[in-house]
């Protein structure tokens, strides 16, 4: 008898220890979101992100989504720049 009750203590310990450690993990999480540029394809990507302890591990991250970016269209337009067709394009991280 006795050694079921030390099983369910240790058990309940673990358990309530568990619960206080995602506590704390998800109570540092940060919601955010990432951007980049190709300036060999005039593109401008999104995308959002959920990380815990302030950043260091991303739990998620969607993919990358091509957003509209008035200057690029009114440049491109204007025909200042023009798009550069290529396999490999270069990608510039804007913000994070």
């Amino acid at each position: 008898m006795r050694w079921c009750f030390v099983k369910r203590r240790t058990g309940i310990t673990i358990g309530v220890v568990a619960v206080l450690i995602i506590g704390v993990l998800l109570g540092t999480g940060t919601r955010g979101g990432m951007g980049r540029f190709s300036p060999d394809t005039l593109e401008f990507q999104t995308r959002s992100e959920f990380t815990i302890l302030n950043g260091a591990i991303p739990l998620y991250r969607s993919n990358w989504e091509t957003s509209e970016n008035e200057l690029l269209t009114y440049i491109q337009k204007e025909g200042y720049v023009q798009p550069i067709a290529t396999d490999n394009p270069r990608w510039e991280t804007l913000f994070h």
